[in-house]
């Protein structure tokens, strides 16, 4: 099976537009719970911590994922943003 030419790039492209795409979802959701006030405090406290947790994992992802595809990127170039899947596995586990 023969990889075309940036797989690796489009697929992290798609990648951060997912985690974009969460955290829109999450946003809206966010207010719309907002709105709807709960009447049980210990809850909601409970619901916020998760909630910030998902928030910040949804914000960091993209900056993450971005900075360790240049990173690989520099490293292996080419080969490794046509997805060689050899170059992909090394700079990701190392």
């Amino acid at each position: 099976m023969a990889t075309s030419e940036g797989e690796v790039s489009n697929c992290v492209s798609n990648l951060i537009h997912a985690f974009t795409d969460g955290l829109n979802v999450f946003k809206r959701l966010s207010e719309r719970h907002r709105r709807r006030k709960s009447k049980q405090k210990e809850r909601r406290q409970a619901q916020s911590s998760a909630e910030l947790q998902l928030s910040d994992s949804l914000r960091k992802g993209p900056l993450e994922l971005r900075a360790k595809y240049d990173s690989c990127y520099s490293e292996e170039g080419d080969k490794f943003a046509k997805g060689d899947g050899k170059s992909l596995v090394l700079c990701i586990n190392g």
